[in-house]
C-alpha cells in the first residue's frame, strides 16, 4: 500500500469526546497519514485538550481553528481545503474507529480503482449504556438489482454516515463538496451527488463505532431540522424524480416517516414551503 490518507475531524464544544475519536485515528494499523481538526469555534477547552495531542504526536496532527461556528459541512470543507492527499476519510469527533478501518478501505480501493467512495458497517452504540447492534444498510448498493439507478436508491434512503467513508478528494470537489445550506442531512446529500459521478461500493465490515443518544454539544438531528433539510434535498432533484415518474412515491415515504414520527402536520408545512 502507498496511498497515504488525509482524516479530517470537525468538532465543537467535544473536549469530552475528541481525544478517543483522535487516538482512535492515530492507533490505525496504516500509519501513511495525516489528521486535520477542525474546530469549528468551539468555546470549551476543546482547543488547548487538542494542542496538547499535538505536542505529543507532532505534524502528523493539525489543529485549525474557525473563528466562528459555520456549520459541520464547512468544516469538513475546510478540512479537505488544506488536506494534502487525494484520499479523504472523515471522523467525527465523538465516534470511533477501529484499528483496520482504513487499512481495510485503502486495500479494497486499490482492488476497485474505479470507485470514488467506498463506506462501511458500524455499530451504533449508546454512550451511557452497554448495548450495540450493527447498523447495517437495509439494501446495500453492491445488492441493487440490475438497472436501478444508485442515485435514486440513495437519493430515497440513505445508507451512509460520513464516519464510514472514504473517498477520492479530485471528485469530491468536482461536485462542490458538501453543501453549506444545509444544516443537516449534508452527508445523505453528498453521497447522492457522488453518485452521480462515479461508482460507490460497500465494504461489509463493521469497522466504526458511532455513537446516538443527545448530549451537550453533540451535532444531533431535532426532527424539525431533519424534515426541513430533506425537504430541501429533494427539491433539488424534484425535476429529475417528476420525469422518471417516482415524485409522488419520494414525497410518500417523505409522509410514511413523519406518521412515525407524530410529524405529519410539521411535514405537510415543510413540503409547501418548497414546493411540493
Amino acid at each position: 500500500m502507498n496511498n497515504p490518507v488525509s482524516v479530517i475531524i470537525p468538532t465543537y464544544n467535544r473536549r469530552a469526546t475528541i481525544v478517543d475519536s483522535i487516538e482512535s485515528v492515530l492507533n490505525q494499523t496504516y500509519k501513511d497519514i495525516e489528521v486535520l481538526v477542525v474546530d469549528d469555534g468551539s468555546v470549551d477547552d476543546t482547543e488547548q485538550v487538542v494542542n496538547a495531542i499535538v505536542q505529543n504526536v507532532g505534524e502528523c496532527l493539525k489543529y485549525f481553528k474557525l473563528d466562528s461556528n459555520h456549520g459541520t459541512a464547512f468544516a469538513r470543507n475546510f478540512g479537505v481545503s488544506k488536506a494534502k492527499y487525494n484520499i479523504i476519510a472523515f471522523n467525527d469527533s465523538d465516534d470511533l474507529w477501529y484499528s483496520e478501518k482504513l487499512a481495510r478501505q485503502v486495500d479494497f480501493l486499490e482492488k476497485n480503482q474505479d470507485c470514488k467512495l467506498v463506506y462501511c458497517a458500524y455499530a451504533l452504540k449508546a454512550r451511557h449504556e452497554d448495548q450495540s447492534f450493527r447498523k447495517t444498510p437495509e439494501v446495500p448498493i453492491d445488492s441493487l438489482e440490475s438497472g436501478e439507478s444508485t442515485f435514486l436508491q440513495l437519493l430515497y434512503h440513505n445508507t451512509i454516515g460520513t464516519p464510514t467513508m472514504m473517498l477520492d478528494k479530485e471528485t469530491f470537489l468536482s461536485i462542490g463538496g458538501f453543501d453549506t445550506s444545509l444544516s443537516a442531512l449534508e452527508d445523505w446529500d453528498l453521497a447522492v451527488r457522488m453518485s452521480i459521478v462515479g461508482k460507490i461500493r460497500y465494504l461489509d465490515e463493521i469497522l466504526v463505532s458511532v455513537y446516538g443518544g443527545i448530549d451537550e454539544g453533540r451535532m444531533s438531528l431535532s426532527k424539525e431540522k431533519y424534515y426541513k433539510n430533506r425537504c430541501k434535498m429533494l427539491s433539488k432533484y424534484k425535476d429529475v424524480l417528476i420525469e422518471c415518474g417516482l415524485l409522488d412515491v419520494y414525497i410518500q415515504g417523505v409522509m410514511e416517516k413523519a406518521t412515525e414520527d407524530a410529524y405529519i402536520e410539521y411535514a405537510k408545512d415543510t413540503l409547501k414551503e418548497y414546493g411540493f
